[in-house]
């Protein structure tokens, strides 16, 4: 289930979690440095806690999250969201490429790396998209 931030929405996520739905997703979408520009309005330590919260309340519950690359982020910044995704027990992660990433200088796609997996220490229940 792919979910809001739920702000301003008490006792929303608690629903949710007691729902049971097979994924609890909710998308970081970007690293910090380029949240306010790309998400107005949420906050990217308010959609992490939001993920470690579902993990206090329901320790079993598979959690997916995902960023978009090519926003003018680095290397270095997708690498730190991933250590914080993994600090929050999110259990699988994917980081997808934008339209037209290869012109923004997109060298990288940090999923396809060994190093992203073993970074999640979770099993990757997904594959990167093609860009067209």
């Amino acid at each position: 289930m792919l979910t809001p931030d739920f702000l301003r929405k008490d006792g929303a996520l608690e629903k949710v979690v007691e729902a049971k739905p097979d994924v609890f997703n909710h998308n970081l979408e970007t690293v910090p440095a380029l949240y306010l520009a790309v998400r107005p309005g949420a906050r990217y330590f308010h959609s992490l806690r939001l993920l470690q919260r579902v993990k206090e309340l329901d320790r079993q519950m598979f959690t997916k999250s995902g960023i978009m690359v090519g926003l003018g982020e680095t290397r270095e910044q997708v690498l730190q969201v991933m250590d914080d995704m993994r600090s929050a027990d999110i259990t699988d992660s994917a980081t997808l490429p934008v339209v037209g990433a290869e012109e923004g200088g997109v060298s990288y796609l940090v999923r396809s790396e060994p190093a992203a997996t073993d970074m999640l220490n979770a099993f990757v229940a997904g594959q990167p998209l093609p860009v067209q």
